[in-house]
């Protein structure tokens, strides 16, 4: 169990009414407690404020959009652009008056960012002008990008990602190498945040970042190049985030290394079926675009290096894991003749049988139950598949099911047990 400053500060009066510590380190211990204490959460009263007056200005506008058509074009022009000018002067108060209030900063850009796409949508919508959706949603983009970098609001950052991710589906043959320009605009905020310290707030708006990324430049790679393109770019995309790790194997951000997980389970469990390997051609149309081209063997070539990275500093486990990414590239670019699909298949099947009997074997040697556990659950999984695969009646099905899930649930108690009595 994980006890911080708080905990400590609670425990100190009895420490040092046991005679655990004197008088004097229970004062300097009081002052690192409140030095690294998280600060009280004083940021709930703006930001609810800054909720109940878009809930208002919502309410307005539906009050207003009764007679939205008899009002005159003035009228509705100086509604337009009132939220839109409310919105400025907050971020102004906010950048004079509050500097170092990170939320009002954040409410402010997040409101005007929105109170400008409202604007943009009902000067459209007045003046007849039909614009496309895809100009409308990279417009919004490209105003909220300098609004983030001038209010440092990590909310209008995440909008203005949010906006291209929409802007890269509603157009048609986004050239993939702007779409990666466009996201790699928004870096410099977040690396300046991690170097000024608030690193929880960076690191979870990377983890939002990185997916909405690649999943933009993969559907630009869709319309560019195929389907097989852009799922070669997200199974690249899944083994880099993967196999992004520290000197020591630490996941520097948790929530990306829980959904890459997720993604390479699904991957291993797709090479399991024979169908996978089937119907293969073994080429790319993003072979025919250069653009493309360039930007999968650069993803290649990053998870070449981090694959023989986790190698040499025999991060075995995490080495094999990746591995999934590898059958999935096989899958694509082999033909069918270069490897049989029952051949592919057992290799798959033996894949993963191999890593459930290793994690469950090294979670027994190490003491760690989670791993243990993972391990057999890689097993369970890849018997049941093996069941619902085969061409066998419900009734035999249903009851593999029921086996399993005893043979599991003993397994599992006696896992426990062992670890108990370690």
């Amino acid at each position: 169990m994980k006890r911080g400053p708080a905990w400590l500060q609670q425990e100190l009066p009895q420490m040092q009414a046991e005679g655990v510590i004197d008088a004097e380190v229970a004062e300097r211990l009081r002052a690192y407690c409140a030095a690294h204490s998280p600060s009280p959460r004083r940021w709930i009263w703006p930001l609810l404020g800054a909720l109940g007056a878009l809930l208002v200005g919502f309410g307005v506008v539906l009050l207003l959009a009764h007679n939205w058509d008899g009002l005159s074009r003035g009228m509705r022009i100086l509604i337009a652009f009132t939220p839109l000018a409310v919105g400025q002067v907050a971020c102004v108060w906010a950048l004079v008056r509050a500097p170092f209030a990170e939320p009002w900063r954040e409410a402010a850009g997040a409101f005007t960012a929105l109170a400008f796409a409202a604007a943009l949508a009902l000067v459209g919508q007045i003046y007849h002008l039909g614009g496309e959706l895809d100009r409308y949603l990279l417009s919004c983009a490209l105003v909220a990008i300098p609004l983030a970098y001038v209010l440092r609001a990590f909310s209008v950052l995440l909008l203005s990602a949010a906006a291209l991710l929409g802007w890269t589906v509603a157009a048609e043959g986004v050239a993939p190498l702007a779409v990666v320009a466009a996201f790699i605009s928004l870096l410099p905020l977040i690396a300046f945040r991690f170097q000024a310290g608030q690193r929880r707030a960076a690191a979870l708006t990377l983890s939002l970042w990185v997916p909405t990324a690649i999943a933009a430049v993969g559907i630009s790679l869709a319309g560019l190049a195929g389907r097989e393109a852009a799922l070669l770019w997200l199974v690249l995309g899944v083994g880099i985030v993967w196999l992004a790790r520290d000197a020591e194997g630490r996941a520097p951000l948790a929530p990306l290394r829980s959904l890459a997980q997720a993604g390479l389970i699904v991957m291993a469990a797709a090479a399991t079926f024979e169908d996978f390997w089937q119907g293969r051609s073994g080429g790319l149309n993003a072979l025919e675009s250069p653009a493309a081209t360039g930007l999968l063997l650069m993803a290649a070539l990053a998870f070449g290096a981090l694959l023989v990275r986790a190698v040499r500093a025999l991060h075995l486990l995490l080495a094999a894991g990746a591995v999934p990414v590898i059958f999935v590239g096989m899958a694509l670019l082999l033909p069918a003749s270069a490897m049989p699909a029952l051949v592919a298949m057992s290799l798959a099947n033996a894949y993963v049988l191999g890593m459930g009997v290793t994690l469950l074997h090294f979670g027994l040697r190490l003491g760690q139950l989670g791993m243990a556990h993972a391990g057999l659950v890689t097993v369970a999984l890849l018997v049941l598949v093996r069941f619902l695969d085969a061409d066998l009646p419900f009734s035999l099905r249903g009851l593999a099911f029921v086996v399993t899930g005893i043979g599991f649930i003993g397994a599992s108690l006696w896992l426990r047990r062992r670890a108990v009595r370690a």
